[in-house]
This record gives structure tokens, sequence and C-alpha cells, in this order.
């Protein structure tokens, strides 16, 4: 961890906006590594008193179910940005694609979206990819 805050540049560093990102796993994975030492750290983090805790080295975490656990991001999240593409598909579902529905006299349409994430500044996320799958 101290290696992904050295790789971030100082600029964004200083922000106060950043997160590690991580998987679900990957934060309780975090979480057992505390535990495991024999410190008041350790015995905090089994009481449940989270504290200074879920913020490794001062930086608070950010849970996100779809990241690899084998992936932890450093950046501020509001460097992505949500993307939605103006180009909806629509399909219309009749007799011809689905006859149960033309049994039943029903329409249906099904429409299609592209969704997708932007990063606004590249140089301002760190990614540590080295780690074991958990």
């Amino acid at each position: 961890m101290f290696e992904a805050l050295y790789a971030m540049p100082n600029v964004y560093r200083r922000s106060g906006n950043l997160r590690w990102i991580m998987s679900p796993a990957r934060a309780i994975n975090w979480w057992e590594s505390v535990t495991q030492r024999a410190t008041n750290g350790g015995d905090a983090a089994l009481l449940g008193e989270g504290g200074s805790i879920t913020r490794p080295l001062g930086v608070p975490t950010l849970e996100v179910p779809g990241m690899p656990d084998n992936t932890v991001l450093l950046a501020d999240p509001r460097n992505f940005v949500r993307v939605i593409s103006w180009q909806v598909r629509k399909r219309r579902v009749t007799g011809e694609t689905d006859a149960e529905l033309a049994a039943k006299d029903k329409r249906f349409y099904v429409f299609f979206i592209k969704h997708d994430v932007v990063i606004e500044e590249v140089d301002a996320i760190v990614r540590v990819h080295t780690l074991a799958a958990v």
C-alpha cells in the first residue's frame, strides 16, 4: 500500500478524496490481515471497533462488488465518469419472435442501452494488481 501511495502524483494525493477501491472479499481479506497481528489494532478489528482500521494509511476504503478480487485501485471516485449511450435500441417482441407471447396476445419491448465508465485523469489512478486472488 505504501508503494501505491508513492506512485500517486502529489497533486492528486493531496486532494483528500482518495479511496482504496476494492471488492468486498478483498476488504474482508484486509481486515483478516489486520486481526492476525498481535497489536491493539488487531484486537479492535476483532471487537468491531473499526476506526483507523477501515482507513489503511489514512485513506478510506470503498467496496465495489464488481471489482476483481486480485485488484485494488487507489483513486478519487469523482475521477470516474458514468456514460450512457444515446443510441438506444428498441426491439419489439411479437408473435414472430416468440410463439408463447403470441398465444397470450401480449407485446413486450426490450431496450438496449450502452453503459460505460470514462476515466478523466489517467495519471490519478494507481492500480495494485499483484495481489493473490482471495
